[in-house]
């Protein structure tokens, strides 16, 4: 077991135990091995007190070896793993912690010890909600190392109100408060007051207004007329932006900024200003910030934010003010390949906002507003989710790139997923309308799948953007199947004479059909739930003129996978594989590379 004092950052527990520091592990695989079995040793020691009655505080424990530094940092660990648990428990984390550590002092003598004279234990500290009694032990037993201060603000005749504290004597901790949490709950009479105390060690700042009222404006505690060099986070959830922009910094690194009172949200002009101070930012998480659209948001002038340090970008809010914050922000390339990078818009009634986004959000990927190189995009999958009601249309886009093993996480899920709405247009219309020129270009694996039987065509489609197909997977999307073997029947715009460059995806080499009727019914026949009896939607003829014109042209398709269709039959196949190399239905391949007609 390797244990590594960080020397250059000692931090004492205390007078007493002064040559104690805080230490990290090494992270060498077999040192990480050998601090598993012990973690697991410590919780079977925890059930095997779980049960015992009447057992002795001096009982030796199994892992009374461990030298204190290393004990402390198990402690730590598991405080933070029932940190996630401590909301099923209806506690704090501060009360939570406490009864940890009141379990580590049970186990016996020397855990006990080292407890009670480890203060980065205890700098877990809560205000309210919490007995006096056990916060001034906590206090005392913190020493003077750097505290994890929560507040709770509540009306003194709350209901839920447990305990009251001294402003005073939150006061005369800040000075060393190196994370501060403020929540304000339930406050009708009056708000907390100002800030107006300085906290030179502050790093982490997290507000929350529980209360969404437009006459909340105080940050307490705090004040940002101080310097603050150390801080490096912010996190507010209904504050007003006004009120918590002047504590931006330079030194910032994360910035959380959720749910905004409606009637006080920042002008985006704003927005972009105030975040052209924090240059070193790497995490920017954006929600419910925004009311509604306002005319500053489609004027000139606004700024371009630098942000070249950038590592994660998440916006969910009002869909222009998404739209023009991500024209105006430029970030590394590594950001969108990070899976850690969305743009959301919520519900517009603007005409042309969602594709606007959309456009946005795609023009990304062809390097508009990003800092370095990016892959091309050679897979996308458009998924519909049909209409929810009336006109409102809503969809999927995923996104995958060449180069396996390049990317950050599983290569066999999107590096990214966008959602998208639409008023009027369907939504693959949208998206032809929307993506740019050369996102389109790049594409060599297209798949369009509907959730609803979709019968809706679009202009664009058959057009020259997506030359560079090789892939196309259609399911459920009758209408652009149609539109595709349409293409080529007679009287169409393509013919057997027409050179091979001008046929509609001059590169496609494989066809995927599902959930498609190749055949109509008879008219006299009871009625088809999947399809009507129309010529319309009569596909397995203009597929076969489709492939044979290809053929002819030099440029067949190599495969045809035809899945779960409806009226197809062995006979079918059979006449597509006069024309294609391979024919794949449900599974049964007929191959024609050696002259064979076989299924396999």
């Amino acid at each position: 077991m390797q244990v590594q004092p960080h020397d250059s950052r000692r931090s004492t527990y205390d007078a007493t135990y002064e040559s104690w520091s805080i230490c990290r592990i090494d992270t060498h695989p077999s040192v990480m091995d050998d601090f598993s079995c012990w973690a697991t040793d410590l919780f079977s020691v925890f059930d095997e007190y779980d049960d015992v009655v009447g057992w002795q505080v001096d009982t030796p424990s199994r892992l009374a070896s461990l030298p204190p530094e290393l004990l402390v940092e198990i402690f730590l660990d598991v405080m933070r793993a029932e940190e996630e648990e401590r909301t099923h428990f209806k506690m704090n984390y501060s009360q939570a912690v406490w009864h940890a550590l009141k379990h580590f002092m049970c186990v016996c003598c020397y855990w006990r010890t080292v407890a009670l004279h480890a203060p980065i234990l205890w700098r877990d500290i809560q205000f309210g909600d919490m007995s006096r009694g056990v916060t001034e032990k906590m206090l005392q037993r913190s020493g003077r190392t750097p505290l994890h201060l929560t507040v709770l603000y509540k009306d003194a005749d709350s209901k839920q109100q447990t305990d009251t504290f001294h402003s005073e004597r939150v006061e005369s901790e800040l000075y060393r408060t190196s994370h501060l949490h403020a929540r304000i709950l339930h406050l009708w009479n009056k708000q907390p007051p100002k800030g107006s105390f300085d906290a030179p060690l502050l790093q982490e700042l997290r507000i929350e207004a529980l209360v969404y009222t437009t006459t909340f404006t105080n940050i307490p505690l705090i004040s940002p007329h101080f310097p603050l060099p150390l801080l490096r986070s912010i996190q507010t959830s209904g504050i007003q932006f006004r009120d918590i922009s002047p504590f931006f910094r330079p030194t910032l690194r994360q910035l959380r900024v959720l749910l905004s009172p409606a009637r006080t949200s920042p002008s985006v002009a704003e927005f972009l200003h105030a975040l052209s101070g924090t240059p070193h930012l790497e995490e920017l998480l954006i929600n419910n910030v925004f009311a509604s659209y306002g005319p500053d948001q489609f004027s000139l002038g606004l700024p371009q934010v630098n942000l070249p340090c950038l590592k994660s970008f998440q916006m969910e809010d009002d869909t222009v003010a998404s739209m023009v914050i991500l024209q105006h922000i430029t970030f590394p390339a590594s950001v969108l390949l990070s899976r850690q990078f969305t743009a959301t818009g919520t519900y517009s009634t603007i005409p042309g906002s969602a594709g606007n986004l959309l456009e946005a959000v795609l023009s990304k990927f062809v390097g508009h507003g990003i800092i370095g190189d990016l892959p091309v995009i050679s897979t996308v999958t458009l998924i519909n989710h049909g209409p929810a009601y009336w006109n409102h249309h809503a969809a999927d886009i995923e996104l995958w790139y060449d180069g396996e093993g390049e990317g950050p996480g599983d290569a066999s899920v999107p590096f990214f997923r966008h959602h998208f709405e639409s008023m009027l247009l369907p939504i693959h219309q949208l998206f032809w309308k929307a993506a740019p020129r050369p996102f389109l270009a790049g594409i060599r694996t297209l798949t369009i799948t509907s959730e609803r039987h979709d019968h809706c065509r679009s202009d664009s489609f058959l057009g020259p953007a997506l030359s560079g197909l090789e892939s196309l997977h259609l399911g459920n999307t009758l209408g652009l199947m149609m539109q595709l073997a349409g293409a080529y029947a007679p009287g169409a715009a393509v013919s057997s004479a027409i050179t091979p460059d001008l046929l509609p995806f001059p590169n496609l080499r494989e066809l995927t059909l599902s959930h498609a009727g190749f055949r109509n019914l008879p008219k006299d026949h009871p009625h088809d739930p999947f399809l009507t009896p129309s010529a319309d939607y009569e596909l397995l003829t203009p597929l076969l003129v489709m492939v044979k014109v290809r053929c002819e042209a030099g440029r067949p398709l190599r495969r045809i996978g035809v899945y779960e269709a409806v009226r197809f039959t062995e006979d079918d196949v059979q006449l597509l594989q006069e024309y294609v190399d391979e024919v794949d239905w449900d599974g049964k391949v007929l191959c024609n590379a050696t002259g064979s007609s076989a299924f396999h």
